[in-house]
């Protein structure tokens, strides 16, 4: 597969801005977090978290040998649930 990728950012100056060949991967699980907030009932705050969304387990599962660039979207709802989904850009 024959793509050209380019940064949506210049902040990282070790990336290239072109990447000939590259692809993008999406990790394979999401990570979610659910939170239970008793401050004011017990002074605890209770944090759940499940996945797995590491940088090197979505470059193997999509044969990405080089990483250029990993980015994390999130989702929220009102901070009690929130879902993130891992992206590798690589070669």
């Amino acid at each position: 597969m024959n793509t050209r990728c380019v940064r949506w950012t210049s902040t990282f100056h070790d990336t290239p801005l072109l990447i000939e060949n590259a692809r993008l991967a999406r990790a394979t699980e999401s990570w979610k977090t659910l939170v239970i907030p008793l401050k004011y009932v017990l002074g605890i705050v209770l944090y759940f978290d499940s996945g797995d969304v590491s940088i090197a387990g979505a470059a193997e599962a999509a044969g990405i040998e080089t990483v250029h660039y990993a980015d994390i979207e999130r989702e929220s709802f009102l901070r009690i649930w929130t879902q993130s989904w891992l992206y590798v850009l690589g070669e």
